[in-house]
């Protein structure tokens, strides 16, 4: 079998375990272990040992023996075959695949040099000691230090990731490493991140154990790893880690604490933040760049633009006032970016992710997951133990920042490397200014450190670095990219019953309602109504999701609610209309629009619908008054027009109706409807050359002339009604255009 075929057979595997078919499941597996052979013959008697227990099971359920373990026996059956699953595919994957995660578990079945994790972990522990011993010796051997140091680190690394199931001693070495006090917190948090990536890739109850372990731990740089990844793998393996009864009943220990629920819902919306970089990365790029660089340039010009032998002209616009124009756009495009940075957003993904994939640190994998140190081995002699290094202060600043995650703080410093010293001199100023110069720099520092070991900075920067990981990395098409996925924690079985309260909830819900995210809010907005938890406020912006997705019949009934919970409310009665009306309910939006009209005066959008209304309701006279209303409140009013063109057309007031169709199509956006009905005014009053011109329009904005057919064809009994013989006309009208 190739790599598809396997992955195809161990999904219709793994589904009927998930559906609790083991029968057929037990079958298939079977069958699969006879067609491969030799390769998957070792797992043959321990299926049989699972078959025949859960064959035993279903005997004493058959003579209708009572069984108060039946429950669980079914469930470790159904873990049991789960767990063999996994094993089989791995190990025929391992021929078959050339990912590098199989590349690497070859590797280590072959490797000669193959040191244990306890090994690895003591050479890690021994690191600081090293380098005590080398500063000692003013750091002649450094080099051999940082080198065994993140060799060690680049074994146990690849080795945790690329094993399917911790062995007793591998599962103590990492216990001993988490209560060591000599471990460094950057190698405890490279194994925190090697356990997630590992446990993505298979599950394995005590990696998950361990990693709960970690999360209780007081350094925040080391708990918010594990919280994030556990978060994480609660998304993922959800239904997988639901079967393991000893997390299940850890979790359950965490119902009600609030403290918990917070963090994590925390850690859900920074996530979902993370989902917006590639839309925030667009907008800088194309938009937001291309304008302060225009704007910049322009209040930076030494010239004005006119030629110098031009005549001043004193009647001329103040030139001030353009200048002033394009500073507040300037301001605007900073506030943008500052307002985005204070939600702690990614904005400097722009500027650091693209030539962070050409540094040969990030070649290797576990780089993009270790915290910034300037000794490393990359850095050391450059930074790290550079007396004269240049702007230090600056650098400090940079590091200690929670602004910048650490793959961006590698790649700021490779860049100062590389850079000629004018351009890092101009690195450095640009980093200093967004210090107080009134203020002490040192102290400053102190606080941008203080404000960066908050667990929500932590978090924040983590995350930026995951994300940077599964988007830019060389095999990142190798890895289930977690801000590809939906998150939604209240419905999860894990998760829902520590995470569902009604102001995480509603605050989760907001973000991605403020975020236009319509599909994904409408979910949990729909759980707080289940769940009794909603009030008018809920309701309206549910129906305002269910608007936008354009599921009208069920906003409307979101709406109705709403105005029961609050009424007389003219925000939900405006939409509420709109729901009728885009359902043709055009009575029922009539009734609405004119309530809103007694509260809310003439507004221009209300008196447009009320027309339209009416007109849909075959009311074109009536309808003529409210469109002439809003002509007379805003005379430049397109919408008033085309409501008084086309009424007027309708009542055969056909030199009205051409008047406005005249300045239309003089208007700056007519649209396709207005050269239609144009042209069908010009038929129907005779003027053939002009109906040509106008269905020509239609016709350069159509797709095919298959369409200007189909749209004629819609109008055929407004038409007939005007008198003009369609069956007989319309084909050559068609020709003529």
């Amino acid at each position: 079998m190739n790599e598809k075929e396997i992955r195809e057979q161990y999904v219709a595997i793994v589904e009927l375990i998930k559906e609790k078919r083991l029968k057929e499941a037990i079958q298939l597996l079977t069958v699969w272990i006879g067609t491969e052979g030799g390769s998957l013959n070792g797992f043959q008697s321990r299926l049989e040992s699972i078959g025949n227990t859960y064959g035993y099971m279903l005997e004493y359920m058959r003579k209708g023996s009572i069984d108060p373990e039946r429950a669980s026996l079914h469930g470790k059956v159904q873990l049991d075959l789960w767990e063999l699953t996994d094993q089989m595919q791995l190990t025929l994957l391992d021929n078959a695949s050339a990912r590098y995660y199989h590349r690497v578990r070859r590797k280590i079945k072959t490797s000669e040099v193959y040191r244990p994790t306890a090994s690895l972990i003591k050479v890690l522990e021994s690191y600081s000691e090293s380098v005590a011993l080398s500063q000692v010796n003013e750091y002649q051997d450094i080099d051999e230090v940082l080198n065994n140091h993140e060799n060690a680190n680049q074994d146990l690394f690849l080795q945790t990731w690329a094993n399917s199931a911790w062995s007793n001693d591998e599962y103590t070495a990492a216990n001993d490493a988490l209560v060591s006090d000599n471990l460094p917190v950057n190698d405890l948090c490279l194994l925190v991140s090697a356990v997630t990536l590992s446990l993505m890739e298979c599950f394995d109850e005590r990696k998950m154990v361990w990693l709960m372990d970690v999360s209780e731990r007081e350094e925040a740089a080391v708990n918010q790893r594990a919280k994030i990844g556990l978060f994480i793998l609660f998304i993922l393996q959800s239904a997988r880690i639901s079967l393991y009864p000893k997390i299940t009943a850890r979790l359950s220990l965490h119902v009600g604490d609030e403290a918990l629920a917070k963090e994590l819902n925390r850690i859900y919306i920074q996530l979902l933040l993370s989902q917006e970089t590639t839309k925030i990365d667009r907008r800088i790029r194309e938009e937001l760049m291309p304008e302060m660089i225009k704007n910049f340039n322009a209040l930076n010009s030494p010239l004005t633009g006119r030629d110098d032998n031009e005549e001043s002209d004193e009647e001329d616009n103040n030139p001030n006032w353009k200048i002033e124009q394009m500073q507040s756009e300037l301001d605007e495009v900073i506030r943008e970016m500052s307002e985005w940075q204070l939600q702690g957003a990614d904005i400097y993904f722009t500027s650091f992710g693209y030539p962070m994939r050409s540094f040969l640190f990030f070649k290797k994998i576990q780089n993009w997951f270790y915290p910034f140190d300037s000794m490393h081995s990359s850095l050391v002699h450059g930074i790290g133990l550079n007396k004269n290094y240049p702007g230090e202060q600056a650098f400090n600043f940079l590091v200690s920042s929670a602004l910048f995650c650490d793959c961006d703080k590698y790649t700021f410093s490779f860049m100062q490397l590389q850079a000629p010293p004018p351009l890092r001199q101009k690195m450095m100023e640009q980093v200093m200014a967004q210090l107080d110069a009134e203020q002490d720099v040192e102290q400053q520092i102190a606080e941008i450190k203080k404000h960066a070991a908050r667990p929500e900075s932590i978090a924040n920067q983590y995350i930026h670095d995951l994300y940077r990981f599964f988007y830019l990395n060389q095999r990142k098409s190798e890895f289930t990219n977690i801000f590809q996925q939906t998150l939604m924690p209240y419905t999860n079985p894990l998760l829902d019953k520590i995470m569902s309260h009604t102001q995480l909830m509603t605050s989760a819900a907001d973000f991605l309602f403020a975020k236009q995210r319509y599909d994904e809010a409408i979910d949990i907005y729909n759980l707080q109504i289940k769940n009794q938890q909603a009030g008018d406020y809920i309701y309206q912006k549910a129906a305002f999701c269910l608007q936008k997705q354009k599921r009208y019949a069920e906003a409307l009934a979101y709406y109705r609610t709403a105005d029961t919970l609050k009424p007389d409310d003219v925000w939900t009665l405006r939409h509420t209309a709109t729901c009728y009306r885009m359902l043709k309910r055009y009575d029922e939006a009539l009734a609405t629009y004119k309530q809103v009209e007694r509260m809310d005066g003439d507004n221009a959008n209300t008196l447009f619908y009320i027309g339209s209304c009416l007109a849909e309701l075959g009311q074109p006279n009536e309808a003529l008054q409210y469109f002439f209303k809003l002509e007379y409140l805003n005379e430049n009013n397109v919408k008033a027009w085309r409501g008084i063109a086309w009424c007027s057309f309708a009542k055969q007031k056909y030199e009205q109706a051409l008047k406005y169709y005249d300045k239309l199509l003089a208007s700056a956006s007519p649209t396709t409807t207005d050269y239609l009905n144009c042209g069908h005014l010009h038929w129907v009053t005779g003027n053939i050359e002009a109906a040509i011109k106008c269905y020509a329009q239609v016709l350069s904005k159509a797709d095919s002339r298959d369409q200007l057919f189909e749209l004629m064809q819609h109008d055929r009994e407004f038409l007939l009604g005007h008198g003009i013989d369609v069956d007989a006309d319309l084909s050559l009208m068609l020709d003529m255009v």
